[in-house]
């Protein structure tokens, strides 16, 4: 069972979401919040898997919602959720560490794919906002072509937004070895987060094919 937070200033969409996403078998709203300090306080007393986080608020917004959360016993996975198409907010929330970022007029399928990938350790987020990422992406100078063969695969699967136990199945590999290839990328690129490591890598194309 996966438990959930909605954190929204809007009460309807609030409603909405708890509603769309209570018909989930697996999945168990725990609150809806309309601040950010009501659902850190929610945080402290229970144990939460995924929060669905407004950016844009009053008072604290979604970046100081994604760093206050940290400080929690068992951080949560964050998926950021916007009515705007807001470039800074995209990338101020993936690099705080969020593993969404989705707008609220997705579809019904996209919003919950992206609470299941959130909790998997995966990171999803709107095409017409994945399309703008690219203008961010920043050019490094590696020596990529050391890589090996299963961290060449590796990489490419984290391209595609898969967790490390995808990974591993699809490869058929341990979950420790997949845990490894991705920590090895992480110091080849001199990234401090999956996400970034996504982020610095996309100057690099990996060769083949990851199956």
């Amino acid at each position: 069972m996966i438990n959930m937070v909605i954190v929204d200033d809007e009460e309807f969409f609030r409603d909405e979401m708890a509603f769309m996403v209570g018909t989930e078998e697996n999945i168990s709203v725990i609150a809806t919040c309309a601040t950010v300090d009501e659902a850190l306080e929610v945080l402290w007393q229970s144990d939460i898997d995924v929060v669905l986080c407004d950016v844009r608020m009053p008072g604290k917004n979604g970046v100081e919602f994604m760093r206050l959360s940290r400080l929690v016993p068992s951080p949560p996975a964050v998926v950021a959720v916007t009515s705007f198409n807001d470039d800074v907010a995209m990338v101020d929330m993936l690099t705080a560490g969020a593993r969404g970022f989705i707008l609220k007029s997705a579809k019904r399928t996209e919003i919950m794919a992206a609470i299941h990938s959130a909790t998997e350790g995966g990171t999803t987020i709107s095409p017409s906002a994945a399309s703008r990422l690219r203008q961010y992406i920043i050019p490094l100078e590696v020596a990529v072509e050391g890589l090996s063969a299963l961290d060449t695969r590796v990489l490419r699967l984290l391209h595609l937004g898969k967790s490390n136990a995808s990974i591993a199945d699809e490869m058929n590999i341990s979950g420790s070895s997949a845990k490894k290839s991705v920590a090895r990328l992480m110091q080849t690129f001199d990234a401090s987060s999956r996400l970034e490591l996504v982020f610095l890598s996309r100057a690099y194309t990996p060769p083949g094919n990851p199956s």
